[in-house]
């Protein structure tokens, strides 16, 4: 494997992984509190 197959490789994971991260924390420090919108909407 080339150097630059090993660069391109560890970019794009770190990438992946970063935006998992963020994704993670963007969902666990949503307000408690539901949208107006869905408020009244109950499932059946």
């Amino acid at each position: 494997m080339t150097t630059q197959a090993i660069v391109f490789m560890t970019i794009s994971v770190g990438f992946v992984v970063i935006l998992t991260f963020w994704c993670f924390r963007r969902v666990l420090q949503a307000p408690k509190e539901p949208a107006e919108q869905v408020k009244d909407f109950h499932s059946a």
